[in-house]
């Protein structure tokens, strides 16, 4: 699961997050993220390679999404992104690693809703 900050990490070629999509690749991992993170990143130009992952990236969105989102944000009073919110929703439904460069928020909303790891680059 990458958020904003994963993606802006990729595209400046940070080596952690570059190894992290590869072995991602590799290993046959699904890599995905809200369509809000996309937007928030998408802003600007950007690399090439930029749209490559992009492409590449499921990009998911439902209704119970974004309620699950909306509960969190509820619960961890002091988080007030909706973006990192929806990453967490999402990433809890399987578990997923959240690929971050702002672990901070991220970890307060993996701990709410439980089984998820957060992972900084």
């Amino acid at each position: 699961m990458l958020d904003t900050g994963a993606l802006i990490a990729f595209e400046r070629r940070k080596r952690r997050v570059l190894a992290l999509l590869d072995t991602a690749v590799a290993t046959g991992l699904d890599v995905r993220t809200p369509a809000a993170v996309v937007g928030e990143f998408w802003r600007g130009d950007h690399r090439p390679d930029a749209r490559e992952l992009l492409e590449a990236i499921t990009v998911a969105d439902t209704l119970e999404l974004a309620r699950r989102a909306g509960e969190a944000l509820a619960a961890v009073r002091h988080v007030d992104s909706v973006v990192d919110a929806l990453v967490a929703a999402l990433a809890s439904q399987a578990g997923d690693r959240i690929v971050t460069s702002d672990p901070e928020d991220l970890s307060a909303l993996a701990h709410w809703f439980g089984r998820l790891r957060v992972l900084a680059v």
